[in-house]
């Protein structure tokens, strides 16, 4: 996630730049975008949507002379170029995720827990459960999330901060009604797009509102009546339609309200000067912005993971002969294999996800001339 900013500030370098100015920013903005998509390739998703948003609405410079102004055939040559580095940093991961994906038949089928794991609409001004003073007990808030008592279908992380918030609205609307007119809404008007966008996206299939996605409308249908949203479309695009998570949707949008709250900081200040002029005023002024800003999204203390390996594994080591371990999620989530307690033998288990309250079986697969047998564990955590 830490490289997407910088591939897409190197792409509207590429975008706006000209000479060799341009070809070392498609190089650098190709750079990045392979060290994202060797991160988590989910992310390119991102990465396209906002380039899609974002460069059909660059402003042109108006300073530059029409004759260096770069055309259409130069704008594609370049990302052709930063695609082509791209490929060749990511390529020998990317290829084989790529065949797999085609023709693997071992992928979730259907939604997944796209519902769940959705922002609601109230999630977007309600702090995070980590939050030392506006937050909730977090043991509490996530059992509550498991077991389905929770205000929202999951533990929240859609907040986006009500000074945020604020500013990005400050700057929207100076924007619109500046003195300079078009110019100054053309600047914006992609990130702005991009929010909105993200943020309906992060809405997931369909509207949730503080926990609820079936609406009476006066009793229309016995059953209620729900809200698709346009999330349900990417349902059926191949590739994209692996990314399950809508919420992961906060990425672009905290993106695009963070250029946005900069830009309105910016006027607040601006307009500070012209009113009553004065460097501590306005340095005053920067610092309980960027201090409400790192207050609303404080998350403190982080959740840790104890990481020494269980028991049951140093009475596996102490045990002769090669085999494999394998550890197998049973309770809590969404498991590949069923009847936990008739298992006698782990041979394909693909779990990744842990939880303090799980039961957890460790499986020692031993390989024979005919069969796999399996010595199983079950541990708690």
């Amino acid at each position: 996630m830490q490289w997407l900013p910088f591939a897409l500030l190197y792409f509207l370098k590429a975008a706006q730049a000209d000479g060799r100015a341009a070809w070392r920013a498609a190089v650098l903005a190709g750079l990045f975008s392979g060290f994202l998509l060797l991160t988590d390739m989910t992310f390119a998703v991102f990465l396209a949507l906002a380039l899609l948003v974002l460069l059909p609405m660059q402003p042109r410079p108006n300073a530059a002379p029409p004759a260096r102004r770069p055309t259409w055939g130069q704008q594609l040559a370049r990302l052709a170029l930063a695609g082509a580095v791209a490929a060749l940093v990511s390529g020998y991961l990317l290829l084989p995720t790529v065949r797999e994906m085609l023709g693997g038949r071992y992928g979730l089928e259907g939604w997944g827990d796209a519902l769940k794991l959705s922002n609601d609409l109230a999630s977007f001004v309600t702090p995070v459960a980590l939050h030392p003073l506006l937050g909730q007990n977090w043991p509490q808030a996530l059992r509550a999330a498991e077991t389905g008592s929770a205000r929202f279908s999951d533990v929240n992380t859609g907040f986006v901060g009500i000074v945020t918030l604020a500013l990005a609205l400050v700057a929207g609307l100076t924007a619109r009604w500046s003195k300079s007119g078009l110019a100054a809404w053309q600047a914006l008007a992609g990130w702005i797009g991009l929010a909105l966008l993200s943020a309906l996206l992060s809405l997931g299939p369909l509207l949730q509102i503080n926990g609820q996605w079936r609406f009476g409308l006066d009793n229309l249908l016995p059953e209620g009546v729900t809200f698709p949203l346009p999330f349900a479309l990417l349902h059926y695009l191949p590739f994209i339609n692996a990314n399950r998570t809508p919420n992961r949707f906060s990425i672009p949008l905290m993106l695009a309200l963070a250029v946005l709250a900069a830009v309105g900081s910016q006027h607040l200040r601006t307009r500070l000067a012209g009113w009553r002029p004065g460097r501590p005023l306005i340095a005053g002024l920067s610092g309980v912005l960027a201090a409400a800003v790192l207050f609303e999204h404080l998350a403190w203390p982080l959740p840790l993971t104890d990481t020494r390996p269980p028991a049951v594994y140093s009475q596996l080591a102490q045990e002769p002969g090669p085999f494999a371990v394998l550890s197998c999620r049973w309770a809590g989530a969404t498991a590949f294999v069923s009847s936990a307690p008739k298992i006698h033998a782990c041979s394909g288990t693909n779990i990744s996800t842990v939880s303090p309250s799980s039961a957890v079986t460790r499986c020692a697969i031993r390989p024979s001339s005919s069969t796999i047998s399996s010595a199983c564990r079950s541990s708690r955590r």
